[in-house]
C-alpha cells in the first residue's frame, strides 16, 4: 500500500499543528513521601509539518508513547519529545499531558468545620516542546477555601489558584503545591485578622507568587487566582 502522506505536496503551505488529543495514557510520578506514584494522563501530541510534507500518519504519535509503556517517568518528556520530533520528521514537537496528582491531608467542604479526607487531588498539567531546546513546564490547580465566622466556623470554596513553573533544576511538585497553599493560608490570615478588608485574586496572586519567588530550582513563574464565589468571576495573574 502507498504511504500517500509521505508524497510532496507542491502548495507551500504549512502546518503549524497536527496530531492526536486527549489519548489516555499510563505515567509514573516522582513522590517524595511514596517514591513513585502511577496515575492516568490525557495526552496531546502534536508536530508542525512542513510545506512540502502532504500529511502524517496519526498512528505514529501512539507509536512513540508505546515505546515508553510501562516505564512512562515524566522526566523523560525530553526525551520523548525528541523521539516524536525524530520519528514524525518535524522540526518541532508539544507534548501536553493532563493528570490527577494526589496528596494526604483535609479537603475543605462547605461544611462546619471541614471534612477529614484520606486524599487531596489537585489536576495539574505537564507542558512540553521541543525545536532547539526542550522547554518543559508545570502547571497546578490548587483550590481555595475561606473560613466564615468564629464559633461556628464554615469553610467553601472560594477559588483556585493555577501555578505554572518552568523547572531550572528538579522541584518536587509536592513542594510547589506548599508553598501555593502557604500563601493562601498568608492572604486569608491576613483578612481574618482584619490586616486586609477583604480576600482578593490580588492579595493572594502576590503571597502565593512571594513564596515561589525565592525558589532557585525554578527558572520562573506565573500565578492566575480565579474567584469563582462572586456573582461574576473575577481574576489576576502575576509572573516572576
Amino acid at each position: 500500500m502507498k504511504d500517500v502522506q509521505n508524497f510532496i505536496d507542491t502548495r507551500n503551505i504549512n502546518i503549524k499543528k497536527v496530531g492526536v488529543k486527549t489519548v489516555s495514557y499510563p505515567i509514573s510520578l516522582r513522590d517524595r513521601s511514596r517514591v513513585r506514584q502511577h496515575t492516568i494522563a490525557t495526552a496531546n501530541m502534536y508536530v508542525n509539518l512542513q510545506h512540502n510534507c502532504k500529511g502524517t500518519h496519526m498512528s505514529r504519535f501512539v507509536e512513540v508513547l508505546n515505546k515508553y509503556h510501562g516505564d512512562f517517568d515524566t522526566s523523560r518528556i525530553p526525551e520523548i519529545l525528541k523521539a516524536m520530533k525524530d520519528h514524525l520528521g518535524a522540526e518541532a514537537s508539544h507534548l501536553d499531558l493532563t493528570f490527577p496528582y494526589f496528596t494526604t491531608g483535609v479537603v475543605p467542604l462547605c461544611t462546619e468545620g471541614g471534612k477529614d479526607h484520606p486524599q487531596k487531588k489537585y489536576y495539574c498539567t505537564l507542558h512540553g516542546s521541543l525545536e532547539k531546546d526542550a522547554d518543559v513546564r508545570l502547571t497546578v490547580q490548587v483550590p481555595i477555601s475561606f473560613t466564615f465566622g468564629s464559633e461556628r466556623a464554615v469553610s467553601c470554596r472560594w477559588g483556585v489558584a493555577d501555578v505554572a513553573v518552568a523547572f531550572r533544576n528538579f522541584y518536587w511538585l509536592e513542594d510547589i503545591i506548599a508553598l501555593a497553599e502557604a500563601g493562601i493560608d498568608e492572604a486569608t490570615e491576613a483578612v481574618q485578622s482584619s490586616y486586609e478588608p477583604k480576600l482578593t485574586a490580588e492579595l493572594l496572586c502576590r503571597a502565593i507568587c512571594s513564596q515561589l519567588r525565592p525558589v532557585r530550582e525554578l527558572r520562573s513563574h506565573t500565578v492566575t487566582v480565579h474567584n469563582l464565589s462572586d456573582a461574576c468571576a473575577t481574576f489576576a495573574s502575576a509572573r516572576g
